[in-house]
């Protein structure tokens, strides 16, 4: 089944919204700024959005990571689009799929370094729905008023491709007939020093593809987009998912198999189900940590 995209816009510290990134990638303009968060003395460079220091009323809700979704759904059409698709199909017939590997880790972090004189949590931090994997799906679905399934995926780096998988399956099985997915994550201590104790940042603005690279930059973004099975709204914007391929490598706890195998058959997959051939394909995002 082919899926149009109907929507889409990225927030980051590269530009908060689309045409703001576009505008920094035509002017190579970076968003990294030298470490500078709170207790951390990691000598490093992070991409910090600094617009999501500015939001503090999200109430029961309140976390970095929320903020910095919130932020992220009021940029460009991203919102009104989806509230005419919730109008459209009803409240139940749109999907949230989230993908995040931090979720509100900030808030917890914050909750355990400012506990009251009996050593529990202060009123303000006492949020179950914040301090939780789950909490990306549930705060979008709270704030954009859908009643319709939601769904929060955290498989590290892959998260955010898996995300239009799923959307793709419940589309496919009509389960829904739209489907916001999304990701976001932000910095926070758990983040920066787990990454620096396996040895994989760099004390210098990253450099890609370099023969002198020596590690990563770490940012915080979100991003989202709308989906619909093809043929079935008038808003596609050209981009449409034709397919994609998952798999399970067990071969070691952070080793790939040294032959690709599970890097091979998910992309195998990819190109059978969208009935093409590995020569057609112009463009391939590469990933490593």
């Amino acid at each position: 089944m082919l899926i149009d995209i109907i929507d889409y816009e990225s927030c980051s510290a590269a530009g908060t919204n689309l045409v703001k990134l576009r505008d920094a990638l035509v002017h190579q303009k970076s968003g990294l700024i030298k470490n500078n968060l709170p207790h951390s003395n990691v000598n490093t460079w992070i991409g910090r959005v600094v617009e999501v220091d500015d939001i503090n009323d999200l109430k029961q809700w309140q976390s970095r990571n929320n903020a910095l979704a919130a932020l992220g759904l009021e940029q460009g059409s991203i919102r009104q689009t989806f509230a005419k698709l919730k109008k459209k199909h009803g409240s139940t017939r749109v999907g949230i799929v989230m993908g995040s590997s931090t979720s509100s880790i900030d808030r917890t972090e914050q909750a355990y370094t400012d506990l009251n004189s009996d050593g529990g949590l202060k009123p303000e931090y006492q949020q179950p729905l914040v301090h939780n994997p789950h909490a990306p799906s549930l705060f979008a679905a709270h704030y954009l008023g859908v009643d319709g399934p939601a769904l929060t995926i955290n498989t590290a780096c892959s998260s955010s491709a898996k995300v239009f998988a799923t959307a793709a399956r419940w589309l496919e099985f009509g389960i829904v007939d739209a489907v916001l997915v999304g990701g976001v994550d932000t910095l926070c201590l758990s983040v920066v020093h787990g990454f620096n104790s396996l040895q994989l940042l760099s004390t210098q603005p990253c450099k890609p593809f370099d023969h002198n690279r020596d590690g990563i930059n770490l940012g915080e973004a979100s991003g989202f987009a709308i989906l619909q099975r093809s043929g079935e709204s008038d808003l596609a914007c050209g981009i449409r998912l034709t397919g994609y391929g998952e798999s399970s490598d067990a071969h070691h706890m952070s080793h790939p198999h040294p032959e690709g195998l599970g890097a091979r058959l998910s992309m195998t997959q990819a190109l059978k189900r969208a009935n093409v051939d590995a020569s057609a394909v112009d463009y391939i995002n590469l990933h490593g940590t």
